[in-house]
């Protein structure tokens, strides 16, 4: 509810994507994989929290929860990225939704899940380690970073989450790979040693928030300007259980009994 902030519509969606995190075994998967991913990438940081005096401001000792920040949204959005489970007995037609609820749906899922808590905890570590200042440049920057990582990964969503068949290569990885490694290293590497010389820069700090969250915005309305990447002539309906009856209006349901259409992730309505 708190995340819905009294969309009705956005908080079905908001409730239907965290269902399918906590019941789904594939969702969950993806979720603690990504978490594992960015508690071992930052691995040396860890070491540094817990051996050294902290007397000044260490990269590596923030470099922890910037690579958590990274890691856990592209976890997020991966799994918004597979369909629902479709053993359960239900019918979601994502056509019902309009697109730009359900990107404002998702956007604070990733908001809410996945820069607010580590935002207050990294703040809080900040604020023992190295007093009040560190902490609220700390969360100011780390929260502009995080929104602009989302707004990043929200490009153009297509549609619904977890309500589409997954696309293998939507990512086009071979293709860009160069793009997130530099981004990895830039998040992870880069973020934290500029944060180290902004903690002391009291005046260069608010100037890279605003820019942050400046180009964070700017993302966000180039993106709702342009829609999603790809528009169905049909709506997609994700459906599981018996063979839907679409006799009514003209349908046409693709539906098959046999073991490999079973495994399929998601099964078609299609309204012509």
């Amino acid at each position: 509810r708190m995340l819905g902030a009294g969309d009705l519509e956005a908080t079905a969606v908001i409730r239907f994507v965290l269902t399918t995190f906590a019941r789904v075994e594939r969702h969950r998967f993806v979720i603690a994989t990504a978490i594992g991913a960015g508690v071992a990438w930052a691995t040396p940081g860890w070491i540094a929290l817990v051996r050294d005096s902290h007397a000044v401001p260490s990269a590596l000792v923030l470099s922890v929860p910037f690579s958590m920040l990274l890691f856990g949204l592209a976890g997020l959005r991966m799994a918004a990225a597979l369909p629902a489970d479709t053993g359960a007995s239900w019918i979601f037609d994502d056509d019902l939704v309009p697109w730009r609820t359900a990107r404002l749906a998702l956007e604070r899922v990733l908001i809410g899940l996945g820069i607010v808590p580590l935002a207050l905890l990294s703040a809080a570590v900040c604020w023992r380690l190295w007093g009040a200042g560190a902490a609220a440049a700390h969360a100011a920057l780390f929260a502009s970073v995080g929104l602009l990582l989302a707004q990043a990964l929200l490009w153009r969503m297509p549609g619904v989450p977890c309500s589409r068949p997954w696309t293998p290569g939507a990512s086009r990885i071979r293709a860009r790979w160069p793009v997130y490694l530099a981004i990895l290293i830039g998040i992870t590497s880069g973020m934290p040693a500029i944060e180290r010389f902004l903690l002391s820069h009291a005046a260069a700090a608010l100037l890279v928030v605003s820019l942050c969250a400046w180009l964070a915005l700017m993302l966000r309305r180039a993106a709702i300007r342009l829609g999603p990447a790809d528009i169905d002539a049909a709506p997609t309906i994700v459906a599981a259980g018996s063979a839907v009856d679409a006799a009514a209006g003209g349908c046409e349901t693709v539906h098959s009994s046999s073991a490999s259409s079973e495994r399929t992730f998601a099964p078609r309505l299609q309204i012509r």
